[in-house]
C-alpha cells in the first residue's frame, strides 16, 4: 500500500497496474497474517466485481481464469493458502 491509501485503494491500484485490470472492489473476505523466513506479511482479500482487462502482464508471466475449487492445483505462495481454502468454501 502506498501512503494514505485506503487497501480497497491499493487492490484496485495494483490490480491495474501488474494485470491491466479494472475491478470494483466490494466487500472484505479475509486477513491472512503469514511469517516468512525473512518477513511477514499481511495480507486482505475482499470480493470484486469485474469489469475490464486489456492483460498486459507487468509483474507476471502469465494469467488464467479458474473456478476457486481448481487453486489447489496451483503452487500458491503460503500467506495465500488460507484465502484459497476459504474461496473453496464459499
Amino acid at each position: 500500500m502506498e501512503p494514505n491509501e485506503l487497501p480497497e485503494q491499493s487492490l484496485s491500484r495494483e490490480l491495474l497496474e501488474e494485470l491491466g485490470m479494472e475491478v470494483l472492489v466490494q466487500d472484505f473476505l479475509a486477513e491472512v497474517m503469514h511469517k516468512y523466513e525473512d518477513f511477514a506479511i499481511k495480507l486482505l482479500a475482499y470480493r470484486c466485481a469485474f469489469i475490464s482487462a486489456t492483460y498486459i502482464l507487468s509483474d507476471h508471466d502469465q494469467y488464467t481464469w479458474v473456478f476457486p475449487q481448481e487453486l489447489v492445483n496451483f503452487e500458491l505462495a503460503a500467506a495465500d493458502i488460507p484465502i484459497a481454502e476459504q474461496l473453496y468454501a464459499i
